[in-house]
């Protein structure tokens, strides 16, 4: 084979993002925007993102690591945003992944994919949880809890807003400014992650009994901590209080600062940019990376 693709959705936090870092549940969901990525043989090394040439020479080792190359050529084309709580780097580094073992002609196991990518993440995020990863790997709606993986929830609800705050940020530094609130304000914190965990438990029950009304109740709760752990802006806040008036409830998803925020019901609203996104698709299609093809044995057909 001369070349190896793949391609990796984006993925939204419903609840429990930050918390989800010290030990709280949280759910995820893959989305219907997409990254497609190819790896082949190559003269030189080089990166290009929808056709401009980057850098992350940590995934061309990885890469040229997994297919046994001296040299490799990585094309991305992708419709998901960058430093906007999506998950583009997950999708990046997952998709990186997966075409990197299928030009090798390799079959790894799940956790082999999660783990290569888990590696490049930790470049980009400093201590990720593995949401990401885990959501754009499997596709699907999930519960995830750290080092203990995650459980499938057959989502009711299966379109979700999504409104560009237009403002990007570095998540590491948000992960770390709210690591550094967990070690100095320690008993505040663990309730805090109490709170969220039963959020997320809550949403489960929800999202399974299709019930709209309670999901955007809890979204309001989940942006309440949120912006105790100062991880929202005040456009932000102008967002929301304009989204409330329309009769949607949002909140940040992803690590804050910016990026997009996810709300219901699903609507247009004048003077924001907002699109709907489909909630819940399968993983890297292109390679037959469906829960149909690994559920049994945890490995790609």
């Amino acid at each position: 084979m001369n070349s190896g693709q793949a391609i990796a959705p984006a993925k939204v936090i419903l609840s429990g993002e930050h918390f989800v870092v010290h030990g709280a549940r949280a759910i995820a969901g893959a989305i219907n925007l997409y990254l497609k990525l190819k790896v082949e043989d190559n003269a030189k090394d080089v990166i290009y993102s929808n056709g401009k040439i980057i850098h992350a020479d940590y995934t061309l080792e990885k890469v040229k690591q997994i297919t046994g190359l001296s040299k490799v050529k990585i094309q991305v084309k992708s419709s998901i945003p960058k430093s906007a709580g999506l998950g583009s780097s997950a999708s990046f580094h997952v998709a990186a992944v997966i075409a990197s073992y299928r030009l090798a002609g390799i079959t790894p196991t799940m956790e082999k994919i999660f783990d290569e990518a888990m590696e490049l993440e930790k470049h980009v995020h400093k201590n990720p949880s593995g949401i990401d990863v885990w959501t754009v790997l499997n596709g699907g709606t999930l519960l995830f809890k750290r080092g203990e993986g995650h459980l499938p929830i057959s989502s009711k609800i299966d379109k979700i807003l999504l409104i560009d705050s237009g403002q990007r940020r570095n998540t590491g530094i948000l992960v770390s400014k709210v690591g550094y609130l967990k070690e100095n304000e320690p008993e505040k914190f663990d309730g805090l992650i109490k709170m969220a965990d039963y959020i997320s438990l809550s949403m489960k029950d929800a999202l399974e009994n299709g019930d709209v009304e309670k999901v955007k109740a809890l979204f309001k709760i989940n942006q309440a901590l949120l912006e105790i752990i100062d991880v929202s802006t005040p456009k932000i806040s102008s967002i929301l209080k304009k989204l409330d008036e329309e009769g949607i409830s949002a909140k940040i998803t992803g690590a804050g600062g910016g990026g997009y925020l996810i709300g219901l019901p699903v609507r247009t609203v004048d003077g924001l940019k907002t699109k709907e996104a489909k909630l819940g698709v399968p993983g890297s299609y292109e390679i037959n990376f469906k829960k149909s093809d690994y559920e049994q044995d945890g490995k790609i057909r």
